[in-house]
């Protein structure tokens, strides 16, 4: 495999991983400000709390 591709497969990964139990759709964050690149790959709730993934 090439290494550009390991980072889009394992967030495809652990994407999936987290969708199955939520039931529901996935969810990130990136900053809406101009030439920023700020982001998070997945955001998921446990125990009622908002938890960030950056793979």
């Amino acid at each position: 495999m090439l290494p550009i591709y390991r980072r889009a497969m394992a967030e495809q990964f652990v994407g999936q991983e987290i969708l199955v139990p939520q039931q529901g759709g996935l969810y990130y964050w990136n900053r809406q400000a101009k030439s920023s690149t700020a982001e998070v790959d997945y955001l998921t709730v446990l125990n009622s709390r908002i938890h960030p993934v950056e793979v």
